[in-house]
């Protein structure tokens, strides 16, 4: 059982063990896995910063889950230096991943109260 003073994110990724991962350009794709992904009982969704389109997906994702998905914890992946993870903590995100360790990005995470996962 997580310790009742982790964040929430750490809380129920350590309780789910699974986040499910999508890359898309489409903010509706985006909307519709994570609808999916909460009728399946699922509470996490990692959206990539792999495309043009991510802000904008991950924005409209984030607007969806404020009005009809409120379990649903959105994070955002391939988290690449500091300014992105501004954007996407500030965006919503409940979490953020990268592909490194990034002191920059620890930083971030560490001053808001932010779960940070490198290396994955």
């Amino acid at each position: 059982m997580a310790s009742p003073d982790l964040p929430e994110a750490a809380a129920r990724i350590l309780a789910e063990g699974l986040i499910r991962i999508l890359t898309t350009a489409d903010p509706d794709t985006a909307c519709r896995v994570a609808d999916a992904v909460a009728a399946g009982g699922g509470t996490l969704l990692e959206l990539t910063d792999r495309t043009d389109a991510s802000r904008e997906v991950f924005a409209a994702a984030a607007r969806h889950r404020r009005t009809s998905l409120p379990r649903l914890l959105l994070g955002a992946g391939t988290i690449l230096d500091a300014g992105a993870a501004s954007f996407y903590l500030d965006a919503g995100a409940a979490f953020l991943l990268s592909p490194h360790q990034d002191d920059g990005i620890a930083e971030v995470c560490r001053r808001r109260g932010a779960v940070y996962l490198p290396g994955c």
